[in-house]
């Protein structure tokens, strides 16, 4: 699933094991597992989210542990507003990664808008955005996204890996006839992804994300526990 907004969303998901499933909130932290810089920089994250949907008007909130589609360690929250919108909160620990990120976020020809501070950014519409425009650390709202520097090949390596990972978790999880079918290429670009993809999926993940569709907001969050302490994997992929 690629960065996007829905217009109405829930904050329960189902999981367990295969014998029973329990509702549970969707609150995501990351991994104790997870490198201690990235635990770190998504604590610091994390605080500059809360802070950031304080100034919101959220009727209830999808927390997201990380980034599924680039390499720096994100928090994040999807913030159901008390008009049924959707405001994107997302926290990075540099003003380039928060750039990266938004490469992926177009705009223009939308009802979307940004409102973005030194290193964290949120879309949504100008009426969901409310007041968070007045805040002294913000600029916006606009619907240009930030130019930047072409990505070094340490960082275009890392987020390909990422996204690799990522897609590789939703197959063997979902799809897993299509895993095994792509086993030999994951290995090839990334000798070891297989292994680790399906040594870190268990049956609750695997039954955590089948209960829900995977252009569903849920989803990310879920996805997105599960992946976080993985993603260290990356740390040494590189475009030559």
């Amino acid at each position: 699933m690629r960065p996007a907004l829905l217009n109405a969303v829930t904050i329960t998901v189902l999981a367990g094991t295969l014998a029973g499933a329990v509702a549970v909130t969707v609150v995501t932290r990351p991994s104790p597992t997870a490198p201690a810089e990235g635990v770190v920089a998504r604590a610091g994250s994390a605080a500059v989210v809360a802070d950031v949907v304080a100034s919101l008007d959220c009727r209830s909130e999808i927390l997201l542990a990380d980034d599924l589609y680039n390499f720096s360690p994100m928090s994040g929250s999807y913030c159901v507003t008390a008009t049924a919108g959707i405001v994107v909160v997302r926290s990075y620990p540099s003003r380039r990664d928060a750039d990266i990120a938004l490469q992926d976020w177009p705009l223009i020809g939308t009802d979307r808008y940004l409102v973005r501070g030194e290193s964290w950014f949120a879309v949504g519409t100008l009426d969901a955005l409310g007041l968070l425009e007045w805040r002294v650390d913000a600029r916006g709202p606009t619907q240009d996204t930030p130019d930047m520097d072409a990505l070094t090949p340490v960082e275009e390596g890392r987020s390909a890996c990422v996204r690799l990972l990522s897609s590789a978790l939703h197959d063997r999880a979902l799809n897993p006839e299509q895993f095994e079918a792509e086993r030999a290429d994951f290995e090839t670009l990334h000798p070891g992804l297989p292994d680790l993809v399906e040594h870190a999926l268990e049956p609750e993940n695997v039954f955590a994300l089948s209960s829900v569709a995977d252009d569903d907001l849920r989803y990310e969050s879920v996805m997105s526990s599960i992946a976080s302490p993985l993603k260290r994997f990356c740390a040494g992929s590189e475009i030559s």
